[in-house]
């Protein structure tokens, strides 16, 4: 199954998240949605909302998340948590 990653930061608008997720999800593809701070894990959490909205409303389908914990070194080898959301259809 193709993959499909967005990184989502402080200024990302969660409704053209929310659609991109909905129209990469219909394409069968899986998605990953993955955030560092507070302001962008809330963006990211509205634009799962928003992308299971549309999907309900368009098909009665339902998305199955697997959230999870990722890690990272920054340039100056300090540690960086990633939240990830594994996002995919149930049949």
């Amino acid at each position: 199954m193709e993959e499909i990653v967005f990184r989502v930061g402080n200024k990302t608008d969660s409704k053209d998240l929310g659609g991109s997720i909905s129209r990469e999800l219909c394409k069968g593809k899986l998605v990953k949605v993955k955030s560092i701070g507070k302001i962008a894990l809330n963006n990211s959490v509205k634009g799962i909302i928003v992308a299971r909205s549309y999907l309900l409303s368009t098909g009665n389908r339902q998305l199955s998340i697997s959230p999870y914990f990722e890690t990272n070194n920054n340039e100056d080898e300090t540690e960086l948590t990633i939240i990830t959301f594994e996002l995919d259809l149930i049949l």
